[in-house]
């Protein structure tokens, strides 16, 4: 089950984990990528029937999956869940898709809905929504006009078992890439490739009732890993960095969130920071963002608005971006940023590296609880 990432109100103890962090890494550099912690590849075939396209992550991981939802179950209220649930309408072969992941574990199709909405619905109920922790989000350009984007997201450990990089296919091509959780047929990060890359994290400011939440659900509201997917697959966005902020700052959600997107030309970077509505949704470019407009940094609040003392992530993000500068950006400065703490720590499980123009999506494990080597299915 996943989602996004939402503020972490234990800030003392992610204090105290980011003093550790930082503590170790002065002591020597910053080691680069591990190229043994790559996420395992799996290939998805949107042209095979809808109830088979997302079942072998799952049957790969079918007990470590049937044990965090049992988790789940047993930790959401019940009536308000199944409320929630129900109030949802996905398109058909989405659906579709739900049940053919409920066959291949033998439980539920309420209870695959769960977890593919677990953001919505630990938000709404407020059981461990705070264990979302903190996810940090970077758009940045060279002065060579290349843009990349970088993040990290910070969740509990032990979803760490269900993480896996998904390769979406039609046609015999590949539409997009994207990292993604056995059971959930969204993504959190994704890249379209010669087109656009997004990552998504989560809001908490301007939150619905949950009232106001299940009426956009009805209305046909977005899930927020599905926007994504939603978004990657329309044939008038996939290869339109433009069309794909103006999807975002357009389509309703459930829940508030931030869509951080990175285009494959100089200038296309955006934050939107989005309401369940869609009414009065912000975009903020790159031209405006920090450093005189060479990147941008999101870190679960909104932009205009001071970042908390006690979780001042941006700041951090913000002093070690300026001792890059644009002259030098790329890549492997992005990792060293996202790989000290505060926004490295204890809850960071994966990161990913991307630059849409030239197709390079890189997405690493981070703290796990298994050891799982990289493999191609």
């Amino acid at each position: 089950a996943i989602s996004a990432c939402s503020p972490n109100p234990t800030s003392t103890v992610m204090r105290a984990w980011a003093l550790l962090v930082a503590a170790v890494v002065a002591g020597g550099p910053i080691p680069p990528p591990d190229p043994t912690k790559k996420l395992p590849v799996y290939k998805i075939d949107l042209d095979a029937p809808a109830a088979e396209r997302w079942t072998q992550p799952v049957a790969d991981r079918k007990g470590e999956l049937k044990l965090m939802l049992g988790l789940l179950k047993d930790l959401f209220p019940k009536n308000t869940t199944k409320t929630i649930i129900d109030s949802l309408q996905p398109p058909e072969d989405f659906a579709e898709e739900m049940q053919g992941i409920a066959s291949t574990l033998g439980v539920g199709y309420d209870d695959i809905v769960m977890g593919n909405m677990y953001y919505e619905i630990s938000s709404l109920t407020g059981v461990l929504g705070w264990l979302n922790k903190s996810c940090t989000s970077i758009v940045a350009e060279n002065i060579n006009g290349s843009v990349y984007l970088a993040r990290n997201q910070d969740y509990p450990p032990p979803f760490s078992v269900l993480l896996y990089n998904a390769q979406v296919y039609k046609g015999g091509k590949m539409l997009y890439q994207g990292t993604a959780f056995a059971g959930v047929i969204g993504v959190a990060t994704a890249m379209a490739p010669g087109g656009w890359a997004v990552s998504i994290d989560a809001r908490s400011s301007y939150s619905p009732t949950l009232e106001q939440a299940l009426a956009v659900a009805r209305a046909g509201g977005a899930v927020f890993p599905w926007i994504t997917r939603q978004a990657l697959e329309a044939p008038e966005v996939t290869d339109s960095f433009e069309a794909a902020v103006n999807y975002f700052a357009t389509k309703p959600m459930i829940l508030p969130g931030y869509l951080i997107v990175a285009g494959a030309h100089p200038g296309e970077g955006a934050v939107v920071t989005t309401n369940s509505s869609a009414d009065n949704n912000d975009v903020w470019r790159l031209k405006d963002g920090y450093g005189g407009g060479w990147y941008l940094a999101e870190t679960n609040y909104d932009h205009w608005a001071p970042a908390p003392l006690d979780d001042d992530r941006r700041w951090f993000v913000k002093h070690r971006m300026e001792e890059i500068g644009t002259g030098k950006v790329g890549l492997r400065d992005l990792w060293n940023v996202l790989s000290q703490g505060p926004v490295y720590n204890l809850a960071t499980i994966h990161t990913e590296l991307v630059e849409p123009a030239t197709g390079d999506y890189q997405t690493y494990l981070r703290h796990n609880i298994i050891a799982e080597p990289a493999v191609v299915v």
